[in-house]
């Protein structure tokens, strides 16, 4: 359940065909995190609720943990706690990668190509690679990455999200 729950924190549904990777794109991090990302946010996701009206109450708390590290916290609209979990920001040939760590039955990592951010929108894709999980190494999976980094067929999905605060 909480191995769910975090899927869904950092990656909506946009990531349901990958599995988490076992390694990062850098470790450790040496991204300086981006100001841009702080705040609070909210996704463009419809989803019904029991009486045909659409809720927009995913919320994310993007927060600075360390020079180089964000804290995320999910939470739902109706529920008082949310889920934490630690991202940070790795750059292949000036495009940004968010490394989101997911903790659960298999700890790993899954990763978000950040396709625009501004002040009040980000613009997100998820990569569909159901092969990360087998590579051995954090060079390894940056060098995935970076042979498609240009191949949209190694993206799922794109999601956007709205400033709240």
């Amino acid at each position: 359940m909480k191995r769910s729950l975090l899927i869904i924190t950092v990656a909506l549904s946009l990531l349901t065909a990958c599995r988490e990777a076992r390694y990062p794109i850098d470790e450790p991090a040496i991204v300086k995190i981006d100001t841009r990302l702080l705040g609070k946010w909210v996704a463009l996701e419809k989803r019904d609720n029991i009486l045909g009206a659409a809720d927009y109450d995913m919320v994310y708390k993007v927060t600075k943990q360390s020079d180089n590290k964000y804290k995320i916290i999910y939470k739902d609209g109706k529920k008082k706690r949310g889920e934490k979990t630690t991202a940070y920001l790795s750059d292949i040939n000036n495009e940004l990668f968010l490394n989101v760590y997911v903790d659960g039955d298999s700890s790993g990592y899954l990763f978000l190509k950040i396709i625009s951010i501004d002040a009040d929108k980000i613009v997100m894709t998820g990569i569909a690679d159901t092969t990360m999980e087998q590579l051995t190494s954090p060079s390894q999976v940056r060098e995935r990455i970076t042979k498609n980094l240009h191949n949209p067929l190694f993206y799922k999905d794109t999601v956007e999200m709205d400033r709240v605060k």
